[in-house]
């Protein structure tokens, strides 16, 4: 190549790639909250909202047993003020019910109560099934519907359902 020409063919390389390469590095018109695009969920101790779904474990990665990990907080579902470590609620476009809570103090859980008082508290009734397995002593006191009798059977420490 003749190396008169080098000026030339340099100057017109940089007068069509200049544009491009200028356009190639400015930054986004907008931010994201003004419509741009959504931003990223990102770490820290700042917190953060997301308007569409999280899809947790996607794609069959099964790397990883757990699809949520929260490691401190609380958890809520339907609720945003919290003051359990993990609740339920159902919300209707005029009212909400408390449906399910785990008290983060003393391991307790509650169904339709926020104050469960022992191990297991139920605010309403409770409908057991059939249970076919034998009455042994690790089952002591489980309770189960025998459709048979029309009763309720508790598993004794004899190790027999006895009707209620």
């Amino acid at each position: 190549m003749n190396k008169k020409y080098l000026p030339t063919i340099l100057a017109i390389t940089v007068l069509i790639l200049g544009p491009i390469s200028v356009n190639a590095w400015t930054a986004a018109p907008a931010s994201p909250s003004a419509g741009n695009v959504s931003g990223p969920l990102n770490t820290g101790d700042i917190a953060q909202s997301k308007v569409g779904g999280l899809i947790l474990n996607n794609n069959g990665n099964s790397s990883d047993e757990y699809g949520l990990r929260v490691p401190s907080g609380k958890v809520g579902i339907g609720k945003t003020v919290l003051t359990d470590l993990f609740e339920i609620w159902y919300k209707t476009t005029t009212s909400e019910s408390f449906i399910f809570t785990v008290d983060g103090t003393t391991g307790y859980v509650g169904i339709g109560t926020q104050d469960p008082a022992s191990r297991l508290s139920v605010n309403g009734g409770i409908q057991p099934g059939f249970d076919p397995a034998n009455c042994v002593a690790a089952k002591s006191g489980t309770l189960r519907w025998n459709a048979g009798t029309a009763t309720i059977q508790v598993c004794n420490d004899a190790s027999t359902w006895v009707n209620i």
